[in-house]
């Protein structure tokens, strides 16, 4: 399994899988499978990031946001449209070291 360290500290010379449930569910607890693959299906795995909330219509299934993750990832926000950009963890930030 790939994880967020081993793919900052370049111990693993794979690239970063952008369909890597582990990884993202690490980051993002609330996450759930079925999320994760609606948002992959639309290139949306920045969601995840952001902390934004996700509700899929018809369904059960929802993302809660999460306010922390808001507020740390704003530079990968204005970078969503760059999946070389929102894909790397090297650009994510967990929130702990906003305030």
């Amino acid at each position: 399994m790939i994880t967020i360290d081993k793919l900052i500290n370049g111990c693993d010379n794979t690239r970063l899988a952008p369909y890597n449930f582990d990884m993202f569910h690490d980051f993002n607890p609330n996450l759930t499978k079925e999320v994760y693959n609606f948002l992959r299906e639309n290139g949306t795995e920045w969601k995840i990031i952001c902390g934004f909330g996700v509700k899929i219509k018809y369904s059960i299934h929802f993302l809660e946001g999460n306010s922390d993750l808001v507020l740390a990832n704003l530079e990968l926000y204005k970078n969503r449209y760059n999946p070389e950009y929102y894909l790397n963890p090297k650009n994510w930030n967990h929130g702990n070291s906003r305030r």
